[in-house]
């Protein structure tokens, strides 16, 4: 699921603006921690499916380390 990161030496860079193009069902991007995942095949089976649509293309990272993920 880990598509690119977005920090490290020899990672290619991919800005929250390039993220933001990809928030569709059949093309779902966040961006969690300072990487950036495709969701794509992933998110429809996650039981927080509504949660993730609401933060598809952009930074799911508050979202992700909240309770529900202890």
């Amino acid at each position: 699921m880990l598509l690119l990161t977005r920090h490290g030496v020899g990672s290619p860079q991919i800005s929250a603006a390039e993220v933001a193009k990809h928030n569709t069902a059949e093309d779902a991007w966040l961006i969690m921690d300072d990487k950036v995942y495709d969701v794509s095949e992933y998110v429809e089976y996650h039981p927080g499916v509504e949660a993730i649509w609401r933060q598809v293309g952009g930074d799911a990272t508050v979202g992700f380390h909240g309770e529900q993920h202890p």
